[in-house]
């Protein structure tokens, strides 16, 4: 079935999903006469996925990714959600700025707990809220070592026995002892 552009009457490609030729002239028309100006639209979608929590954050209730950051997709890609809410309240973000987020929670777009900062200002952040270390010791999936052990390792090392003998001793790499001797490792155990 040939069907043509409802704006320009020129011939629309077979299996177009669109009703129009796909020039952008068209396409922007069909959109205008049907109020779908793509600003407004993306903005309108943005404010039904909002939901306010305590009068405090703003909870995104829409599609979260697998970091747990909200999302949005606008012009066929999907969008960091709090980004968004940062460019409809204050703008756009500045060059090579990242939004980052007072109150610690990913899913909240509130404009009032966002601000634009530099990778370090996110990295310090997200250190000052306990985010930012692995797992450590027994909570370390893969440790081979116990506070019991350590605390033998330590004995064992007082004592004057050679690193490569207590690292066979507990099955583990010399450079494991010698971490833990100078606290780079297992530094919470005394």
């Amino acid at each position: 079935m040939n069907s043509t552009c409802v704006v320009c009457r020129r011939p629309v490609s077979p299996g177009r999903r669109y009703r129009t030729c796909g020039r952008a002239s068209c396409a922007d028309a069909v959109r205008r006469q049907n109020g779908l100006n793509s600003r407004v639209s993306w903005h309108r979608r943005f404010a039904e996925k909002v939901t306010v929590r305590d009068g405090r954050c703003w909870e995104w209730v829409g599609s979260v990714g697998s970091d747990g950051y909200g999302q949005i997709g606008i012009s066929g890609l999907n969008r960091r959600a709090h980004r968004m809410s940062y460019i409809i309240h204050n703008g756009a973000i500045p060059e090579g700025m990242f939004v980052c987020h007072t109150c610690d929670n990913r899913r909240c777009v509130n404009p009032d707990h966002l601000y634009a900062g530099t990778h370090g200002d996110n990295m310090k952040d997200r250190a000052a809220r306990g985010r930012t270390r692995a797992p450590v010791g027994v909570r370390n999936g893969h440790a081979k070592l116990t506070p019991g052990k350590v605390r033998s390792l330590r004995k064992m090392v007082a004592s004057g026995v050679p690193q490569h003998q207590i690292a066979a001793h507990f099955g583990v790499h010399q450079s494991s002892v010698s971490k833990v001797i100078h606290g780079v490792v297992w530094s919470h155990v005394r």
